[in-house]
């Protein structure tokens, strides 16, 4: 149990340097019974999102000297002891990680099985001539201009642009791709924040023009748009939907597979105008718009109910199981066959972490619907239970 505990305790930490605010700190802080890691998280984060020039050696080393500072400052060992002992793993495993003797990220999961560690698989960026670059690779730390100038910044699992504004800025795009069984972070020209979901894209200019600030999406992503009373912040979603806002935080999801656009707004307000009509509205905080075809459907939601991924879990509220198991096929990148297409229909209502393995998050559903999971290389078979 306590080789299982610490194993656990590991991919939790390895998933904060990549995903942030994902990380479950509360069970972290109780598995470990102490308390006194606030300081050890507040350094990380913002370690994480050192800026240009970033170095995964040089962060470690800034970690080091900080704790030993403020050892030395407040004269606390019993603090130095216990920060040691959660950062030794994290040191080692990331490490380990990034800089394997034959510079290669090592495979997780074998081929051709569902991956029990999600979330960690890696993002690529499309740069405007086409060449493909794999985020999150130690010899990918700096991107960098034409001229040697740096342009962005990867510090594991947020890429970050330079906010420098440039006089005259040339509109060129970059596209960030996220596969299934990934998340990535994007820091765009202006500050604004986009968090991108599994099997997702985004299209954006890497210094934005003056009139607007204008992206592209397709799947899902978590938006904190920098407010700009002079350059509106425009998404176009598909080409089927324009959300504009001035400075907010929403969510669109976006999936083809859904047939509707979803666009949950958090904070602030945004207008969510129908590209193939000319119906449009603006919403209000908790507000959820579906656009379907020409037609935009308000309702008043929960909001968290609709981000909980941006947190690291899955959320089901009655929800039938062939959308419960679109979203696992994108998480676990799995494939799924149906024994019959009535088992469509069950739903299922509950809160599961994207930390568990696949089989842990079929069983809990098992557990209260009435159907069998069989899972078989990269396949599950969902059939009703005897």
């Amino acid at each position: 149990m306590k080789e299982e505990n610490t194993v656990h305790i590991e991919n939790i930490l390895r998933r904060f340097l990549t995903k942030g605010e994902a990380v479950r700190w509360d069970e972290l802080r109780k598995e470990l019974g102490k308390d006194e890691y606030a300081h050890v998280k507040k350094e990380l984060l913002r370690l994480r999102e050192t800026r240009l020039e970033a170095n995964h050696e040089r962060i470690w080393e800034k970690i080091q000297d900080d704790l030993r500072q403020k050892t030395r400052k407040r004269k606390i060992l019993r603090f130095a002891r216990y920060a040691a002992v959660l950062m030794l793993p994290l040191a080692l495993g990331i490490l380990f990680l990034l800089y394997r003797e034959d510079g290669q990220m090592p495979k997780l999961v074998a081929e051709n099985t569902i991956a029990d560690t999600t979330g960690l698989h890696g993002a690529y960026l499309v740069l405007d001539g086409g060449t493909k670059v794999e985020l999150s690779k130690p010899h990918v730390d700096t991107i960098r201009r034409e001229d040697g100038s740096a342009l962005a910044v990867d510090t594991l699992g947020t890429l970050m642009y330079n906010t420098v504004k440039a006089e005259n800025p040339k509109l060129s795009y970059h596209t960030i791709i996220v596969p299934r069984g990934g998340e990535y972070t994007l820091v765009l020209n202006d500050g604004s924040r986009v968090r991108l979901n599994a099997d997702s894209e985004l299209r954006f200019p890497i210094e934005f023009a003056s009139g607007e600030r204008k992206v592209f999406l397709k799947g899902e992503g978590y938006f904190e748009v920098q407010r700009d009373t002079t350059r509106p912040f425009r998404v176009d979603v598909h080409g089927d939907a324009m959300i504009e806002v001035l400075g907010t935080e929403f969510n669109i999801n976006a999936y083809p597979e859904n047939g509707q656009i979803f666009t949950t707004l958090v904070e602030g307000s945004v207008k969510v105008a129908g590209m193939m009509s000319d119906t449009a509205v603006v919403l209000q905080p908790r507000q959820q718009a579906a656009l379907s075809g020409g037609n935009i459907r308000v309702r008043e939601v929960n909001p968290e109910d609709y981000i909980t991924w941006i947190n690291g879990r899955f959320y089901f509220e009655r929800m039938p199981l062939e959308e419960i198991l679109l979203q696992l096929e994108r998480w676990y990148d799995l494939h799924v066959f149906w024994a019959s297409e009535e088992l469509k229909s069950y739903e299922f209502t509950g809160a599961v972490w994207r930390d568990n393995s696949i089989r842990q998050t079929l069983d809990m559903i098992e557990k209260t619907t009435d159907v069998c999971f069989t899972v078989s290389g990269r396949t599950v078979t969902v059939t009703a239970s005897l």
